[in-house]
């Protein structure tokens, strides 16, 4: 019994960790995919600073 709800334990707090991992990729990327959905209307200054955003970095030196 005791063994069972230690490994129980283990599996959940092994299944939370991966949970939060998820959640905070899905929350971090939201910028990126958020204007692939439909009915999201970006003005053409949002759509101007996320592609300017990209060609701003500089190459290695």
């Amino acid at each position: 019994m005791r063994e069972t709800k230690a490994a129980f334990t283990r599996e959940l707090l092994t299944a939370s960790i991966w949970a939060a991992f998820g959640l905070g990729i899905f929350v971090a990327t939201q910028p990126v995919w958020s204007h692939l959905l439909p009915n999201t209307l970006l003005s053409i200054d949002d759509q101007l600073s996320i592609r300017c955003l990209g060609s701003s970095r500089r190459g290695p030196v």
